[in-house]
């Protein structure tokens, strides 16, 4: 019997799954939970300065503390899954849609990709998002995700 040659074809990649860095995310929210405690604490003082002393500060700093990083840590593990993007079929983008972790599936030839293009270069990365036509859009946190893993995933889609 004669051997059959077979060659390998380089499988063309049809979808693709984007998560974010936990480590990324950890960051992010460690900044986010700290301003909040400042702004919190800045309030106390500005409303009530004789609650506000150094024996106060002295008791309560392990809770602060532990609310920042516990608080950031568990919701690097929370979120995760919820702000995965999907390119389906090079066709489709699936992600977040906003609150309450819905998702949502956008066909790419329904992107806006003007509105999009301005929210993903706007100066704050907070609340930007990919924006279909009519009022869907996928929500995406550029500072959850690596830069070139974000370029790969919006240039299956087409964006430049």
């Amino acid at each position: 019997m004669a051997k059959a040659k077979v060659t390998k074809r380089p499988v063309q990649r049809q979808d693709l799954t984007l998560q974010p860095s936990r480590l990324r995310m950890f960051l992010v929210y460690l900044v986010m939970f700290t301003l909040a405690i400042a702004v919190g604490l800045l309030i106390r003082l500005l409303v009530n300065r004789g609650a506000f002393t150094l024996l106060w500060m002295q008791e309560n700093w392990p809770a602060g503390v532990g609310i920042i990083f516990g608080g950031s840590a568990l919701m690097a593990l929370i979120e995760r899954s919820r702000w995965t993007l999907r390119v389906l079929g090079r066709d489709r983008l699936e992600g977040p849609t906003g609150l309450f972790s819905e998702r949502i599936v956008i066909p790419r030839d329904e992107i806006d990709w003007e509105r999009t293009r301005r929210s993903l270069t706007s100066p704050l990365k907070i609340g930007n998002a990919i924006y279909g036509h009519g009022r869907t859009r996928v929500m995406v946190s550029q500072w959850f995700f690596k830069p070139d893993e974000l370029r790969e995933l919006l240039g299956l889609l087409g964006y430049k």
